[in-house]
């Protein structure tokens, strides 16, 4: 089970993000956010990762993919 937590992303993969500074627009506002290593650091797209005002729950495990049984007609 994912926890909020005020530490910033240390591997590259999916994370939920939420602000939680009241000042900004989205605050509250709890979306996904892809982290990846651009230039030697981990980002959000080309930008720095937040490193304040946020907090984080993953990264969001892979599902796992069964196989599906098709129904006979």
């Amino acid at each position: 089970m994912l926890e909020w937590t005020n530490e910033t992303p240390t591997e590259a993969g999916w994370y939920w993000a939420k602000r939680i500074s009241p000042d900004r627009y989205d605050y509250g506002v709890a979306h996904i956010v892809k982290v990846r290593w651009h230039v030697g650091r981990l980002s959000i797209e080309n930008w720095d990762i937040p490193t304040k005002d946020m907090l984080w729950a993953g990264p969001i495990p892979v599902p796992i993919r069964r196989k599906i049984k098709r129904r006979k007609r």
